[in-house]
């Protein structure tokens, strides 16, 4: 379909090549990998021939932004191709410099066959009068300066007395928000800040944000809090679908969290993105192990409290309250069963005649249980030590006192009390 700016071509998947696996020669793309994009529609310059890609809506409400793909240079057919309707697309583009395209119909795949010769003769002809080599030039030229004010103006938004991390020259990739079967897409190009807390004798929040070159530096298209269990993961990136210096990290905060990629231009450069932001990252698995040993000692702390406070003077309070306890049961129980007896035999009886009941009762038990710890008491002092109870003593005096001589008195009374021991 041609339009009034150039050609386009409606319900396309677009794929990118993710692994080369044999020889990497270009038109051997049986060996190659593919990653499907989205679904959507090309868009292709008539006069510089340049591809947008326009990813389709799920829904009325959402919105995405095309996405650039470079200039057109030619296209190839795949081998084997049952309906002869998927073309691989070479372009101008510095992260992806093939794509696989699956039109929607025979006539779509000729007329962008028609458009893609015309592209290929164009850059042949704009090779051999050295062209390209001063096009790619100014191209690196005016991106080192799209990238410097980006980065300029990164730092005069992020004010603080802690300078931001900033890295350009990066591509954010991920998940396609308008298809939830899945498709990833470029999010945005732009930069990769490293953004630290204000107070730094604490361990704050660490941030990654990404700024795009589109949507300014008003707000990042992405923020990212860099916690203890963040990953970050660097790709293989073998092919011919990226250029030798591009370097892809797989980078994700949680493992329940969408997966995003960050694609670098630059070797050296994400090198120093990969350690600061490790850096951070340990520092937050250190924090949070710091946290949980302090935790720990302040627990340990408390049972040593509690061990302190069982002393004797606590033992003997604790054991003093749950004597009182007791006792109130008993008086409370013993008022109950005075009052139901009453009750049942019609009995009217004042408050002060219960108290003095109880009282009796008290007093009554004190006795039994004097009687029965000194009863106790002098057991185990027969039984430890071999001492004499003082009431057999006493029968053994007393049979004493029926002798009439002294002699014969104290021979019944240590007789007595040898058979008293002996028991």
């Amino acid at each position: 379909m041609r339009g009034t700016q150039g050609h386009i071509f409606t319900c396309v998947d677009v794929c990118i090549p993710t692994k080369v696996r044999g020889t990497e020669a270009e038109e051997e793309w049986q060996e190659v990998d593919w990653t499907k994009l989205s679904t959507g529609d090309i868009r292709v310059d008539a006069d510089t021939f340049m591809l947008v890609f326009q990813p389709a809506l799920a829904k009325p409400t959402q919105s995405v932004k095309a996405l650039p793909m470079g200039a057109l240079i030619r296209a190839s057919e795949v081998q084997p191709d049952a309906d002869g309707r998927t073309l691989v697309v070479t372009t101008s583009d510095t992260m992806h410099q093939h794509v696989r395209i699956t039109f929607q119909d025979a006539n779509q795949v000729s007329n962008f066959r028609q458009v893609a010769e015309q592209a290929e003769t164009a850059h042949q002809a704009s090779t051999k009068g050295g062209h390209v080599e001063r096009d790619e030039e100014a191209a690196k030229t005016e991106a080192k300066k799209v990238a410097a004010r980006l980065e300029a103006d990164i730092c005069a938004a992020i004010q603080g007395s802690v300078p931001p991390l900033i890295f350009t020259g990066v591509q954010l990739m991920g998940e396609d928000p308008n298809f939830e079967g899945g498709g990833v897409v470029i999010l945005g190009e732009g930069a990769a800040v490293l953004v630290d807390p204000e107070d730094m004798v604490t361990v704050g929040s660490y941030e990654l944000r990404f700024y795009s070159v589109d949507d300014g530096v008003d707000e990042p298209i992405k923020r990212f809090v860099i916690g203890p269990r963040a990953t970050l993961n660097r790709l293989p990136t073998r092919g011919e679908d990226l250029d030798d210096s591009a370097v892809i990290f797989d980078v994700r905060m949680l493992p329940t969290d969408r997966l995003h990629t960050l694609c670098f231009e630059d070797e050296k450069m994400a090198a120093t993105f990969a350690r600061d932001f490790r850096v951070r990252q340990r520092l937050m698995k250190a924090s949070l192990l710091t946290a949980k040993g302090a935790s720990k000692e302040m627990e340990l702390r408390g049972q040593i409290e509690c061990l302190k406070r069982m002393t004797l003077a606590s033992r003997l309070w604790r054991l003093f309250g749950l004597f009182i306890a007791v006792l109130f049961v008993v008086v409370i129980s013993r008022f109950a069963w005075y009052y139901k007896e009453d009750m049942r035999q019609q009995k009217t009886r004042a408050m002060a005649e219960y108290g003095q009941i109880l009282i009796k009762d008290a007093m009554q038990a004190a006795k039994v249980s004097r009687g029965l710890a000194s009863n106790i008491g002098a057991q185990a002092c027969t039984s430890m030590l071999g001492t004499v109870p003082p009431s057999d003593l006493q029968l053994c005096l007393a049979a004493s006192d029926d002798t009439d001589t002294d002699a014969g008195a104290l021979t019944v009374l240590r007789r007595c009390v040898s058979g008293t021991v002996r028991r």
